[in-house]
């Protein structure tokens, strides 16, 4: 039985990763196509790959019945397929620079569940700087000791890994700097 939960849980990643990018060009296609034909197409393709992005959870909730263990994602992978995606979709004005610490650690989480969520920082940092500007990805480790713990419900010490979107506009836009974590 661990050999079958191992082999569906590797199944379910190759899945995830398969789906991730469709995942991520649906919410970006979504804010961009306006023909009426283009938006039925694109809510199929939505839900089709939504459905896939819950069968994949459905594997990996078994696998983890099985193998009480948590599957890892590579927040480099994760920036990788954020970052294939906001090149082809974005405008050129834009700069996009991704800053992984080397030492960063893989964390547990479910990836088709935070990359819309990515996606969608991104999509409005682009919106807020329609001159042109930077975005920055980062992803660090921070270890998080008993007080800033204290600060948020559910929040246990320990080390834990820090994604960051930050955007700044350039000469053309607005001016100004804001940052997400």
């Amino acid at each position: 039985m661990e050999s079958v939960g191992t082999l569906a849980a590797s199944i379910a990643a190759a899945l995830n990763n398969v789906l991730t990018p469709i995942v991520m060009a649906s919410a970006l296609l979504d804010q961009q196509l306006t023909d009426t034909e283009s938006r039925r197409l694109l809510a199929v393709l939505d839900e089709s790959a939504q459905r896939g992005a819950a069968l994949v959870r459905q594997i990996l909730s078994f696998t983890r019945d099985m193998q009480q263990a948590p599957l890892s994602s590579d927040p480099r992978q994760i920036f990788e397929d954020l970052r294939r995606v906001i090149a082809e979709g974005f405008p050129h004005s834009l700069q996009l620079d991704v800053e992984v610490a080397s030492d960063v650690r893989g964390i547990s989480i479910d990836t088709a569940g935070l990359l819309p969520v990515l996606m969608a920082l991104c999509a409005a940092a682009r919106d807020a700087m329609p001159g042109g500007g930077c975005l920055t990805l980062r992803a660090e480790n921070m270890m998080v000791d008993d007080a800033q713990a204290a600060g948020f419900a559910g929040v246990r010490p320990g080390m834990f890994v820090v994604m960051s979107i930050s955007a700044s506009a350039g000469a053309m836009g607005a001016g100004g700097v804001c940052s997400l974590e």
